[in-house]
């Protein structure tokens, strides 16, 4: 073996933290020994797997390559490490982000399931933007991700978990709420308070609406609407 578990360390850190400092802080090393190490692991793959530009590193197509390898490698070793004795087949910690919606109201059931049938798997959960799940996914910051929006990325593997609906409601003060039914041209004249911009439920629900009503009248936004499961508010005008 032409490499060492801590010059695999030392490259899943710096792939980790974007800097061979921070790196060899974390691993509790030199700036030196971290950087030695990480020369000696380029030499032994022979290919270069970080462009630096100054401070800041990124992976080269090499690098990429190589990270997934690495992680199962060292997750391995630390399984090994801690030894079998006590240890349940299905052991460890994984890594979970979730955007808000699924993250208030899907994970929390998924997590207490877990916890009783697994409990020796460790949940970490990181509640985040759909785009920031996404990212940290794609940058093995998170082993899994759960997100209510779309991932059009082809380097994920994506599975239906279920599925939900929007629904649009009303104040029962509002005048659209004495109606049985509320036409397209009464929708369009409204004031509607939405989920914040770039959100994956705001995602949907704009790509739904601009086939109906070109020119939404978007009175409030907001990132946070816990009471209101999935849903679209109308605003009373």
């Amino acid at each position: 073996m032409h490499y060492s578990l801590k010059q695999l360390s030392v490259f899943d850190a710096a792939a980790d933290l974007a800097s061979i400092s921070q790196a060899a802080k974390q691993l509790e090393l030199t700036q030196s020994a971290a950087s030695s190490s990480l020369i000696q692991l380029e030499k032994s793959v022979g290919k270069p797997l970080f462009e630096r530009q100054g401070k800041q590193m990124t992976l080269t197509y090499w690098g990429m390559l190589l990270r997934p390898k690495v992680k199962r490698l060292l997750q391995n070793a630390q399984h090994i490490d801690k030894g079998f004795y006590n240890q349940h087949l299905l052991s460890g910690k994984i890594k979970l982000a979730a955007s808000q919606t699924p993250g208030e109201h899907i994970v929390p059931n998924l997590i207490s399931q877990l916890d009783r049938d697994f409990p020796e798997i460790e949940i970490e959960l990181n509640v985040r933007s759909t785009h920031s799940v996404i990212k940290g996914v794609l940058n093995y910051k998170y082993d899994l991700g759960i997100i209510e929006g779309r991932c059009d990325d082809n380097r994920t593997d994506i599975a239906v978990l279920c599925e939900d609906h929007l629904s649009v409601v009303a104040s029962s003060h509002h005048p659209y709420a004495l109606h049985d039914e509320v036409s397209l041209a009464q929708l369009e004249q409204a004031k509607w308070v939405l989920r914040e911009s770039g959100s994956g439920t705001r995602q949907i629900f704009d790509h739904a609406i601009s086939k109906l009503i070109p020119d939404l009248d978007v009175w409030r936004e907001y990132d946070h609407v816990p009471v209101l499961q999935s849903i679209v508010l109308m605003a009373s005008t």
